[in-house]
């Protein structure tokens, strides 16, 4: 199926009843001309909702025509025997034509034809891709066609199809001078196609304003000449030479506005329903420059991860929808991330943004820089690597963890060797993954203990990557997933041991894959710059990060700022905290090197870009993840289950015991009422409970005396009484932590001297 072909098959199928109707019956005028075919559709029309009339005669066929998608076998047997019915009492012919405007598979075609043969009707489905095959034989319906495009589409100053047969056309071509080239040869041809003829004076003086009088005179004029006769011919005796395109040509670029013109109005029409399910009276023209100008902020290759200007524009997006809804302030979100994904239905409003893109960088010569083929190295960071491996455990295509498919996403998309991608790691951020695997293998260990699973869900990436194949197929327990992923004989049960064993394996399989492994880079003055670094994320969700993670983030800020660069390296994190911290540490430090700062999802869609296939969920989903700005700290965060098996550092009896003793009084102290949270695993005694834990592992002798007391069902009770009056003052807004751990250490000192 040609593309024109295709895309009439596009309006078909977004056609009203009404609409579609009309259409069956212009193509019944051309079909039995010369003929006169009215709609006769009603409580008594026999069944036929089509009549036709041929000299005076009525014709005995039976149509039936519907836009109807669900239950549509049932909706076409209950035809199917109402024409039987015509054929025993009026004596109709026995074949019933059966129109409808989506595409019906050639599998179920044949399924229902046999069922109606069975009921002695010859059953003939005449769905969207026949009706689109017809349309490419007659002019009339064309015409419609056309016609419901102009009716549905305003004119629009932010609104141009035309402008997407650049994109079009140079996403065909290959290296910089070709594309260059065909951007300059399509807006050639654009201008013929506008104006019907031209000569090449008149064709320079309008793209002297679309390229800053770049592109010199002479050069159209030596285009003119390569373009006749292939694209073009000169209009005979005309001085100065006047052109106008050859038919072939002419048929391309009324294809390629085609095309566009149906995306524009499948995007309204998404648009509209979306709109008013979620009750928002604004207009699609008037919400689309907002969203145009976040496409614009994506494809403009200034604009970093965490780029000021785009949030400003999302800002201005979500403060339009508030100021036109009434809706509660927590309600917006979900509404402006509701009007974004209707975008995600086609990729028309990105090659609109790329084109503008491409047109600006050859204004101001940098599409050389752009569009280079040079080598780019992607330094993944903890939290990235870690659904980086999770990926390589099992490709899971709909695993709904967004993570994972961010991550899932930018993998498959570098896998293209024209983008000279190399991917590595910091040997900080690979042991941070080690640990966080081995956490994971110790949590399945514990939570196979029915009280242990009392103490509420882990949070932990690779055990809940592990729960979500384990329940599609059987994979075994934890210790047998890991084993089997890793071509391990058997799990030790020592930490050290586990930690070890598993680095060697995954150093292993990263080295083969091609993810290498990089040494921090040595600077003398290290600890001047940790100073500076956390007095950076002083005030920033950054401070919370454990010491190791603050560590090996610096690590990789020093290492992008001063290793010798034989590429571009790009940070690919979620943690906005890199951007202040390196901002600040460049004031200090002026002969830090520039390097790049990109989430997964940004970083798919600016490679896509790269390679002229524009993905609109990739860009939506950038945009998105602004709105959701908890991703990042998500990831780093801990349940209570995770921070007591940290806390435990092993299984042995005593440790298990501990772990049982906690859960009790997890369970004694629940107080539902005390907090609006919803998540049963998210309750005050959590956090109080962690910052016990928390507090007494810093110092090796309060942690071994914790470990003893808690064994102790006797002795447990202190520790309750003190939770018990720390959860009081959490009811009044009155909790401190510092009050906690005072109780807690005099609680010890107490119990050292009995």
């Amino acid at each position: 199926m040609s593309d024109i072909v295709a895309n009439y098959q596009k309006i078909i199928e977004i056609m009203t009843e009404s609409q579609f109707r009309d259409f069956v019956l212009l193509y019944h005028k051309e079909y039995y001309a010369p003929c006169e075919v009215t709609i006769v559709d009603g409580p008594y029309d026999g069944g036929q909702d089509i009549e036709i009339r041929k000299q005076h005669r009525v014709l005995k066929c039976q149509i039936q025509v519907t836009v109807q998608e669900k239950n549509i076998e049932t909706k076409i047997m209950s035809d199917v025997r109402k024409a039987f019915l015509n054929c025993e009492q009026y004596d109709h012919l026995d074949t019933l034509y059966f129109f409808v405007n989506h595409p019906i598979s050639n599998s179920v075609q044949m399924r229902i034809r046999k069922q109606a043969q069975a009921e002695g009707i010859n059953l003939q489905i005449q769905d969207s891709k026949f009706m689109a095959e017809r349309s490419s034989e007659y002019s009339s319906l064309r015409d419609f066609l056309s016609n419901i495009l102009d009716v549905s589409l305003p004119k629009s100053d932010t609104i141009d199809s035309k402008v997407q047969i650049v994109y079009e056309a140079v996403s065909q071509q290959s290296g910089i001078k070709a594309i260059k080239e065909e951007l300059i040869k399509t807006f050639f041809l654009k201008v013929l196609y506008d104006k019907g003829e031209a000569t090449v004076a008149e064709i320079s003086a309008e793209l002297d304003d679309v390229f800053m009088n770049v592109v010199k005179h002479h050069y159209y004029e030596t285009l003119a000449g390569k373009l006749n006769g292939v694209y073009i011919e000169q209009i005979p005796d005309t001085k100065p030479k006047r052109y106008t395109l050859l038919p072939e040509a002419k048929e391309y670029v009324t294809s390629v506005y085609l095309s566009e013109k149906t995306k524009i109005l499948e995007l309204r029409n998404r648009y509209e329903t979306v709109s008013k399910e979620n009750g928002v009276s604004i207009s699609f023209d008037n919400i689309y420059p907002y969203i145009e100008q976040l496409y614009d902020d994506n494809c403009n290759p200034e604009n970093g991860m965490f780029s000021d200007v785009v949030e400003e524009h999302l800002n201005q997006l979500t403060n339009y929808v508030k100021e036109n809804i009434n809706v509660t302030s927590g309600e917006i979100d979900k509404i402006t991330t509701q009007l974004l994904s209707v975008f995600d239905i086609n990729d028309y409003t990105g090659k609109q943004s790329a084109t503008k893109m491409l047109i600006n960088l050859f204004k101001d010569n940098q599409i050389d820089g752009y569009l280079a083929q040079k080598n780019r190295s992607l330094l993944f960071d903890t939290p990235v690597l870690i659904q980086y491996l999770c990926y390589l455990f099992k490709d899971l295509e709909d695993y709904k963890y967004q993570p994972f498919q961010n991550v899932r996403t930018l993998i498959k998309t570098i896998e293209d060797p024209r983008l000279n991608v190399t991917t590595f790691t910091l040997e900080g951020y690979f042991k941070e993954m080690v640990s966080h695997l081995s956490s994971a293998i110790l949590i399945g260990r514990y939570l196979e203990v029915p009280e242990i699973r009392e103490l509420g869900k882990s949070k932990n990436s690779f055990y809940n990557f592990y729960i979500e194949v384990s329940s599609r197929e059987e994979v075994g327990g934890m210790d047998e997933f890991i084993e089997s992923v890793l071509d391990i004989d058997e799990l030790p049960d020592s930490r050290n041991k586990l930690e070890s064993i598993l680095e060697q394996k995954l150093r292993e399989q990263l080295e083969i894959l091609g993810l290498r492994e990089e040494r921090r880079y040595e600077i003398e003055n290290w600890q001047e710059y940790k100073k500076e670094y956390d007095y950076a994320l002083l005030n920033t969700s950054g401070e919370r990060k454990s010491n190791t993670a603050r560590i090996n983030d610096l690590n990789a800020i020093i290492y992008l700022s001063y290793v010798p660069f034989d590429s571009d390296y790009y940070l690919v994190t979620w943690d906005a905290t890199f951007d202040k911290a390196r901002t600040e540490l460049k004031i200090r430090h002026s002969d830090m090197s520039d390097w790049y700062l990109y989430s997964p999802q940004q970083l798919s869609g600016t490679f896509s870009l790269l390679n002229f296939k524009i993905n609109p969920t990739f860009i939506t989903s950038n945009i998105l993840s602004l709105i959701d700005g908890s991703l990042a700290s998500n990831l780093d965060a801990k349940s209570f289950v995770d921070t007591v098996i940290e806390f435990l550092q092993g299984s042995s009896d005593s440790k298990m015991k501990v772990a049982k003793n906690l859960a009790k009084l997890r369970k004694s102290l629940y107080r539902a009422e005390v907090t609006g949270y919803e998540a049963e695993d998210e309750k005050p005694i959590d956090d109080l409970l962690t910052d016990i834990l928390d507090y007494t592992i810093k110092d090796e002798q309060k942690y071994e005396l914790f470990v003893q007391i808690m064994q102790s069902e006797e002795c447990i009770k202190g520790i309750a009484d003190i939770l018990e009056k720390n959860l009081v003052l959490w009811e009044q807004g009155n909790y401190n932590k510092d009050t906690l751990n005072k109780g807690v250490e005099d609680y010890l000192n107490g119990f050292e001297r009995t």
